[in-house]
């Protein structure tokens, strides 16, 4: 059975378009490591604004909160941006 990620990418009739973002493209060397990010750039999101975490990834505040609660882990596609956020490229 096809995954739903698959299905929506094939299926002709899909209303929107599906593709990576410029950033994603950008990304994709990077590695998936949670334990990276949850010990180098989440304990420096806490004192982030959410209108600045939530411009560098391209989410919503309630997202940008979440991560920045360290309820979520986000896309490793936008860990990047959010370690230039936080200065440490």
């Amino acid at each position: 059975m096809r995954g739903l990620a698959t299905t929506l990418w094939a299926h002709p009739k899909a209303k929107g378009t599906f593709t990576l973002s410029e950033g994603a493209e950008a990304n994709l060397d990077t590695v998936y490591d949670p334990a990276l990010f949850l010990r180098e750039i989440w304990p420096r999101l806490r004192t982030a604004p959410l209108s600045e975490i939530a411009e560098a990834i391209g989410c919503s505040k309630a997202s940008a909160s979440d991560i920045r609660r360290g309820k979520r882990t986000p896309h490793v596609s936008t860990w990047r941006a959010l370690a230039g956020l936080v200065r440490l490229t």
